[in-house]
């Protein structure tokens, strides 16, 4: 069974958070799947797929996460 994780980063770079939770997840799984949801955060994606233990890592990159907030303010229904 694959373990899914959300990296943690400020759009550059890669918080060390996200290196612990790779290696315990190591502990339970050998298919860990990595997330990266940001805004021009290709240096966070190269960062992660350097990650021993990790099997895939998948980018959303979008403006509409560039400020990490759970809403997109500019969503086109006018929420």
């Amino acid at each position: 069974m694959a373990i899914l994780l959300i990296a943690e980063h400020d759009n550059q770079n890669l918080k060390p958070a996200t290196l612990n939770t790779v290696t315990a997840a190591s502990k339970m799984a050998s298919d860990i799947h990595v997330l990266i949801a940001g805004d021009n955060c290709s240096a966070v994606s190269e960062a992660v797929k350097k990650i021993g233990g990790v099997t895939k890592v998948i980018v959303a990159n979008d403006p509409a996460y560039k400020n990490f907030l759970a809403e997109n303010k500019h969503s086109p229904r006018g929420a």
